[in-house]
């Protein structure tokens, strides 16, 4: 890019969408040398860039973006609404629960998820014993694949969550809206994301939220109105009871999810980053 930008004269803008520190060296990364390093090093690799474009507010506090504050665009990536906004009959639904082994009359929870240990699947399978006291007919989908998925299944055969807890491997993404559909809310335990797009798809699909608080949930999950944030097991529990035992607050978590992810949709994207290129190159 740096040598194209030579010959053709024409500005860089960048992108930053990975907490690099987080990912090689996990909660090493605060140690005061390990910021230092990655300071340094962002000071070089976006030294040529014009602009940066990170998905969130979160993103930008991220060390290696020290050295460019003042050329830093929060651009929330965008999605395709319509791909995840499509019907599923009540028969359908039916169908799939049943064969994913869960009640077609229970309270669904969905995660669609990659299935490794930044993802902190764990900590909702720890939690779901005491959410099963609360809500007995309550069951989990985790909807994709990874590494830790072994140690997912031996954690739910072990506390005997089999008919509470089904996996489904890696799913098509053109039928992931399918999985979306099954769920009552959508959870998270991440705080991994640098914007987490599986938000704003649930969004999309009119499921309230109920994820661990985080940064990057700012102005994507508003307490009380699409969803609840949690800190704790029990903060987590009261949050999917509130939802389960008032249908007239599903209702209206559903629509103000739908509402919401608008702004998250393409065209907002497109023209904030058109905007940008403008302003770079004029």
């Amino acid at each position: 890019a740096r040598a194209i930008a030579r010959e053709a004269g024409a500005p860089i803008v960048m992108t930053a969408h990975t907490d690099y520190a987080y990912f090689i060296f996990g909660r090493f990364r605060e140690s005061p040398v390990l910021k230092k390093l990655f300071t340094l090093w962002g000071n070089h690799y976006y030294r040529p860039a014009k602009a940066v474009i990170v998905p969130s507010e979160k993103a930008g506090t991220f060390p290696q973006l020290v050295s460019t504050a003042e050329r830093l665009m929060v651009i929330p990536s965008g999605i395709q609404l319509d791909r995840y906004q499509k019907q599923v009959s009540p028969e359908e639904r039916a169908a799939l629960l049943r064969q994913c082994g869960l009640d077609d009359t229970g309270f669904t929870l969905v995660m669609v998820t990659r299935v490794s240990r930044e993802k902190n699947i764990m900590e909702i399978l720890r939690f779901f014993p005491e959410l099963l006291r609360a809500i007995p007919k309550a069951q989990l989908i985790i909807a994709g694949e990874g590494p830790e998925r072994r140690h997912v299944e031996a954690f739910v055969k072990k506390n005997g969550l089999e008919g509470h807890v089904c996996m489904t491997g890696r799913i098509d993404p053109d039928e992931v809206y399918r999985y979306y559909a099954l769920g009552d809310v959508f959870v998270s335990a991440s705080t991994f994301e640098t914007q987490g797009l599986t938000y704003l798809e649930a969004m999309a699909c009119g499921l309230p939220l109920v994820c661990r608080e985080d940064p990057v949930l700012r102005d994507v999950l508003v307490n009380g109105e699409n969803g609840f944030t949690y800190r704790t097991e029990e903060e987590f529990v009261e949050g999917i009871v509130h939802i389960a035992g008032n249908r007239q607050l599903w209702q209206e978590m559903h629509k103000k999810a739908i509402r919401k992810s608008k702004g998250f949709g393409v065209k907002p994207f497109v023209e904030r980053t058109v905007s940008l290129y403008e302003q770079v190159l004029g």
